[in-house]
């Protein structure tokens, strides 16, 4: 499973995700319906995001990863990877609260093979494991765990002080499947791994018990394990980071060389080689003229000057970050910029279907466009007529009509435009 091309400074997009497949087109969801835009692995894992962990799945291959559960004993089933799909990711794969246990074991294990051990009888709990398979690097597993153990990187999908948080150091994850038809967690310390499961035998929506109900049971089982004076944060281990590796003060937001302007800091290990070379520049400071409101300039007083801090984030995230308070920093009108517009969505030569069931006026497509410079307006065009005046992040949404049809998006004061890409609607 190890793949160099990923590392603690990847960044993964939580957006909406859209998969077209031959079984249909599907979109992908949170637990809580909500996005949280650009994340590096840590916060991904801690938050329990699915689209991040399907976009990994989609990346690193269906077949490679159902092998790799195979291999550690977490599905059994004869059932090729397709007949899962990308859904094995969030939960789509049939397995026992002893699956979970034993594969979240090997992560425990520092990455060697964990094997339960069953008894009916007080006096078992010293039986020794001996040396076991090594399943996963070490270095990897340790990773896991320290992301799992940090509070602050399950923010902002789960408060602090509550029942994923321990007076020792705890890794946990928790499961909801669709319906609260089960709730899981497994914990583990230095000491103990605990694996809890509520659900119904005959496979019953449950009132909104999930995940966390679940923890809650684990903490109390957990901190009735425990020696006392651990359970008051007193001679408390930690778990180990890898050996051999270097801890980098990094952005969560940008992977890349936390500044000081970043907000979002975590402390991230990499093997030698593989940290961070750049410093963060997506936390941007600028000479802003109070007066004005624009960039500062030559002639502005210092009195009139205040600094500001803005978040410039990829293209890709504009509509997301529009929606959750990033502003951008005024236009450079000091300096002509290399201008350019392309169209991200729809994609040139897509087919769309009408679907009968469906009132025509709610069947319309996302209009979606990259800009430099981020001009205040676009002019979006369908078939040659101006459709849609639309100012930043530039969305538009285009009622389907049945036929072929060009779509072309421009600057409107000036001869910059996109290429024309051309859909086809059918009924």
């Amino acid at each position: 499973m190890k793949d160099q091309h990923y590392t603690s400074a990847s960044v993964i997009a939580d957006l909406p995700l859209y998969i077209t497949h031959k079984t249909g087109d599907y979109s992908v969801c949170n637990y809580d319906e909500s996005f949280l835009g650009p994340m590096i692995y840590r916060k991904a894992l801690a938050n329990s995001r699915n689209i991040p962990a399907v976009q990994v799945l989609k990346k690193v291959g269906l077949a490679r990863c159902y092998d790799f559960f195979h291999h550690i004993a977490l599905v059994n089933s004869t059932k090729d990877s397709s007949y899962y799909g990308l859904g094995m990711a969030i939960g789509g794969l049939y397995i026992t609260l002893e699956n979970l246990v034993t594969a979240y074991g090997m992560l425990a294990n520092d990455g060697h093979l964990f094997k339960l051990k069953w008894f009916e009888h007080e006096g078992s709990e010293n039986i020794k494991m001996g040396i076991t398979q090594h399943i996963l690097p070490e270095d990897i597993a340790r990773q896991i765990t320290l992301f799992l153990a940090d509070p602050m990187a399950r923010l902002p999908s789960f408060g602090r002080m509550g029942v994923l948080e321990y007076p020792f150091p705890v890794a946990i994850k928790t499961g909801t499947s669709n319906g609260y038809r089960d709730g899981w967690a497994v914990a583990w310390s230095h000491r103990y791994i605990v694996g809890v499961w509520i659900g119904h035998p005959n496979n019953d929506r449950m009132k909104k018990l999930g995940g966390q109900s679940s923890a809650a049971v684990v903490k109390r089982i957990m901190l009735h394990l425990h020696p006392e004076e651990e359970s008051q944060g007193v001679h408390e281990t930690p778990f180990l980071p890898p050996k051999g590796y270097i801890a980098v003060k990094m952005c969560s937001i940008s992977g890349q060389h936390a500044t000081d302007l970043c907000t979002d800091v975590t402390l991230e290990y990499f093997k030698p080689g593989t940290e961070p070379v750049s410093s963060c520049k997506v936390h941007r400071k600028y000479a802003i003229d109070r007066n004005t409101g624009q960039l500062a300039t030559q002639f502005t007083l210092a009195k009139d000057i205040e600094y500001k801090t803005f978040t410039l984030l990829p293209p890709e995230y504009s509509a997301w970050a529009a929606r959750n308070g990033y502003t951008k920093p005024p236009a450079d009108t000091n300096r002509i910029p290399d201008a350019f517009v392309y169209i991200q969505e729809p994609v040139n030569g897509s087919h769309l279907l009408l679907d009968p069931e469906t009132p025509l006026r709610f069947q319309t497509l996302a209009l979606k466009a990259k800009v430099s410079p981020l001009i205040p307006e676009v002019v979006w065009l369908v078939n040659g007529i101006q459709f849609k005046i639309t100012s930043y992040p530039y969305v538009a949404r285009w009622q389907l009509k049945p036929g072929f049809h060009a779509i072309q998006v421009r600057f409107p004061n000036a001869n910059v435009q996109s290429k024309v890409v051309y859909i086809s609607v059918s009924e």
